[in-house]
């Protein structure tokens, strides 16, 4: 009977020291986007107190609502008991509206490696120069620690 034990416990113990789950280690995934709502498109949203080209990661409905600019159409859209959001801005010289954006997302398992996300901006060609925000929904963070890439194309 002690050795049922002991080889439980030792299971047990394999089983629950496991820090990987799907996406935690492995290699680049797509993330999620917000459904665009009208009349405040995503790459308007404005991160109060964000500055120059940055990002942050926000955790919960509440600091979505609290510190982004146009969050209220976008209420719900979140389960923030298994995602984060990483929103961030960048400033774009000569172009006219955001056709489309896309990313990947790899996520590190421990707090001495950061996580990277990579962010494609299509956009097309203007003479605007402003900030576009951006955003990923990952999944819930076991290190917030993060390096943010964004490409930028612009199409006549």
């Amino acid at each position: 009977m002690k050795k049922v034990f002991y080889l439980l416990i030792v299971m047990f113990g394999l089983i629950s020291c496991s820090t990987d789950d799907d996406y935690c280690g492995n290699d680049y995934y797509e993330t999620y986007k917000l459904n665009e709502q009208r009349p405040s498109p995503t790459s308007n949203l404005q991160v109060i107190g964000l500055q120059g080209d940055s990002f942050t990661v926000i955790r919960s409905e509440h600091e979505f609502q609290d510190r982004v600019r146009g969050a209220e159409y976008y209420r719900g859209q979140i389960d923030w008991r298994n995602e984060d959001l990483i929103i961030g801005q960048v400033y774009v010289n000569g172009f006219r509206s955001v056709i489309n954006f896309n990313s990947i997302f790899k996520e590190s398992c421990n707090n001495r490696n950061d996580n990277y996300l990579r962010m494609k901006l299509n956009l097309s060609n203007g003479q605007y120069n402003g900030y576009i925000t951006y955003h990923a929904i990952v999944r819930k963070l076991y290190n917030t620690n993060t390096q943010v890439t964004t490409d930028i194309e612009i199409f006549n």
